[in-house]
């Protein structure tokens, strides 16, 4: 597996540059964004978005969703070769949403919090991302016992107690991309697997039933750089994904607007 960082993303955007066989772009996007520009992003958004959007409380969530959203359709649309409203969304109540264009083998992951939201894209692979603010006022002890496995749990106390808030959100994420990546049920699927650490830092996804026919085997997890305060994972089905790391650009280069 190999992962770079790529940085800023005005050309990759410009060049409507799509991910290659094996690897994953990873879009890192902040939700924080001027009025103009949160109007400008609501109008590329399909009409039932925007109803969704306007049923939410006038807010920094509502505005931090329209952004996501919006950059969203903007790389997908870069991604495909398509105008930002030509992208078909389904927003339903599967955990990775996916896109419906016939034109395309491209798949992606999204996920968001607080401040900042993680789009995963990848040719032809299933993929799933999770982004979690480390928070620091939860009981991670009381979480470990409700949601992990009792190996997780005991990998977790193997840390320093003041590292262990951190190394328990490093597992969160990393369970919840693969159960993304696998369209399971959060939480009832949690307790189901186990990711493990080895010794060389590899993270494996362990079933607790060998005979579980929704295999956790096989899946690569790996951890892109997280913004600070934050913990991130992908889980991709192959071998050795090449990660591409990039920065979105407050402002989309007029190029994607087309």
């Amino acid at each position: 597996m190999a992962l770079k960082r790529v940085g800023r993303s005005e050309d990759v955007i410009r060049d409507f540059n799509a991910p290659a066989p094996g690897e994953v772009h990873v879009w890192r996007m902040a939700l924080a964004a001027e009025p103009s520009e949160i109007g400008r992003l609501f109008s590329i958004l399909s009409e039932a978005e925007r109803a969704r959007i306007n049923r939410q409380p006038r807010d920094t969530a509502q505005r931090a969703r329209i952004v996501c959203w919006g950059r969203t359709r903007e790389i997908l649309a870069g991604t495909i070769g398509c105008l930002p409203t030509e992208v078909s969304l389904r927003h339903g109540r599967t955990v990775k949403p996916t896109h419906d264009t016939a034109r395309t083998d491209m798949r992606f992951s999204l996920s968001h919090s607080g401040d900042w939201a993680l789009l995963a894209v990848t040719h032809g692979i299933d993929v799933g991302i999770d982004i979690e603010r480390i928070r620091r006022g939860a009981d991670v002890h009381r979480l470990a016992e409700r949601f992990f496995t009792s190996l997780e749990t005991q990998q977790l106390l193997e840390h320093e107690e003041r590292a262990r808030r951190d190394a328990f959100f490093r597992i969160w994420t990393c369970k919840e991309a693969l159960i993304k990546a696998l369209g399971l049920g959060v939480p009832s699927a949690l307790g189901s697997f186990s990711v493990l650490r080895r010794a060389d830092g590899r993270l494996v996804a362990e079933p607790e039933d060998p005979d579980d026919e929704r295999s956790v085997l096989g899946w690569k997890i790996v951890e892109p750089p997280a913004p600070a305060g934050y913990a991130a994972a992908i889980a991709v089905a192959t071998e050795e994904p090449l990660v591409r790391v990039f920065d979105v650009p407050q402002t989309a280069p007029r190029r994607v607007l087309r």
